[in-house]
């Protein structure tokens, strides 16, 4: 590795830069200190404010509100180029510290990439175009649930992923920018560069990916399903279940989770977001005092499960340790953010929480079963969707029409040629590598819900909910997916839970 003074290690990327906020004045920074831990100190000063200001200025824009324009910790961070992280990286030991620079690295790419050239506008013109369209409309996805008529639910599809043609272009050219950023900043891909700092080792991602791949790879020759059908188990059973889930009592039985789990600060709002489109969305500002949740409330199962999604989010950002260094105070893995959505989540299809609810045995053992069908079909949507973007960094300028249909039907999916389904996708553009983390996220809760299960009380127990509470949300913080599996569940990372317990595949 090249030996650089400390000095040089902030001097780069903090001398001469100009930086205003909250309408302060102006001025230089100084060159960065010699000690290691006041270089870190300063980055996660800086990273910090921008994770917060960048938060808070997303959830104004989402409720249609004014918002500060000053980006303070943008422009040191976006010059801190890699060498340096790796220079400083040499002279730190403890775990924390590594674990605030790993935050910080994170963020300093993901700043670099969203102002790239080519990139910034790209994404302005694709994020524009999906405002215009009505991509993810509960009203849809609910036909596909409930509707017995399979011509109804391949239409609401389609309406579904209506205007996907439409963001095709513009996802290439994105692709194309990203690709030219990728290659300057480090000669990989950008998904490479994505998840080299998401907290997740490449090793325990491709083994559990091997693990579900395994089991749910399409035998050659089978008929490919369509995705209007993936779910479509028992449309009955779903019709049967709306009237036991209203749109305010599956509200009220969030808030109270939130409140049995100490979550009470959360700020909470029902609506929709500012252009009056169905929003579910978390946002952990400042951790664990201020987190807010913008939710659309519905009847049914599909609302149950956003709403209780969303509640979990909040939850594990409004239990993170207090005495935490503030960038340890947020998730710093997809894979562990949607864990923790999870274990509340998946409270829609427990037993333990549907029983109270009016649900019958009878009604319960046929919802198992569906349950197992729509995780597998799910699951099989983001192992195609994972294999197309592989193709998609490597070959921006490839047949990806072509491609998508290769990757789904590798799952046993057929992507319609009607319609460039994977262009509506929206993680595939704006999010290099996170779609595996919904995966792994059903991983960590599975085996999650097996531990509490064996707990006194069982899953919503006094002791389920005490290890919630102390142990099991307040540790996602912070923590890499390995890290947390372990607290957790108390075993190292495997997906066994979820392929035996919710998938029934073993």
């Amino acid at each position: 590795m090249p030996r650089f003074s400390l000095a040089s290690l902030t001097l780069l990327a903090l001398l001469a830069v100009s930086c205003g906020g909250g309408g302060a004045q102006e001025g230089r920074l100084p060159p960065g200190p010699r000690d290691p831990q006041r270089n870190l100190d300063l980055l996660a000063s800086f990273a910090d404010r921008a994770w917060l200001e960048g938060l808070d200025g997303s959830w104004r824009s989402a409720r249609g509100e004014e918002a500060e324009t000053a980006r303070f910790g943008r422009r040191p961070l976006i010059e801190l180029r890699p060498v340096e992280i790796e220079t400083l990286r040499a002279r730190l030991s403890r775990p924390g510290d590594l674990a605030r620079l790993a935050a910080v690295e994170a963020l300093a790419l993901q700043l670099r990439h969203d102002e790239a050239p080519g990139v910034t506008e790209a994404l302005a013109a694709l994020d524009a175009a999906r405002a215009r369209l009505s991509l993810d409309d509960p009203a849809l996805q609910r036909v596909q649930l409930e509707s017995d008529d399979e011509a109804e639910r391949r239409a609401a599809w389609m309406r579904a992923n209506a205007g996907a043609e439409e963001l095709e272009p513009l996802v290439v050219e994105l692709q194309r920018a990203r690709a030219r950023w990728a290659w300057a900043e480090s000669g990989e891909t950008a998904l490479a560069a994505f998840r080299s700092v998401d907290g997740l080792d490449e090793e325990t991602r491709s083994r559990l990916t091997r693990e579900v791949a395994a089991a749910l790879r399409a035998n050659e020759g089978a008929p490919l399903e369509t995705p209007w059908n993936l779910e479509a188990e028992n449309p009955a059973l779903a019709r049967e279940l709306t009237p036991l889930l209203p749109a305010a009592r599956i509200q009220d039985e969030a808030l109270s989770l939130l409140h049995e789990l100490g979550a009470d600060a959360v700020a909470w709002h029902a609506g929709h977001d500012a252009t009056g489109y169905s929003t579910h969305a978390t946002w952990a500002v400042d951790p664990p005092d201020d987190v807010r949740v913008l939710v659309s409330p519905e009847d049914g199962l599909a609302g149950a499960w956003r709403v209780l999604h969303e509640a979990g989010h909040a939850t594990q950002a409004a239990l993170a340790p207090r005495d935490a260094p503030p960038l340890l105070q947020r998730t710093r893995s997809r894979a562990v953010a949607e864990g923790a959505a999870k274990l509340l989540e998946r409270l829609a299809f427990a037993p333990e929480w549907l029983r109270p609810l009016g649900a019958s045995d009878e009604q319960l053992a046929a919802l198992a079963k569906w349950e197992a069908r729509s995780e597998r079909g799910r699951a099989r949507r983001i192992l195609g969707d994972a294999a197309f973007e592989e193709l998609l960094h490597e070959s921006p300028e490839g047949a990806l029409d072509a491609m998508h249909r290769a990757s789904w039907a590798e799952f046993g999916l057929l992507s319609p040629h009607e319609v460039p389904a994977w262009a509506a996708e929206r993680s595939l553009s704006h999010a290099p590598g996170s779609r595996i983390g919904y995966l792994l996220g059903r991983c960590v809760q599975a085996a999650v819900y097996r531990r509490l299960r064996a707990q006194p009380g069982g899953l919503l127990g006094e002791e389920s909910l005490r290890l919630l509470r102390e142990e099991i949300l307040p540790s996602a913080a912070g923590s890499s997916y390995e890290e947390w599996f372990e607290i957790a569940t108390g075993e190292p990372p495997s997906c066994e839970a979820w392929l035996e317990d919710v998938a029934w595949v073993r």
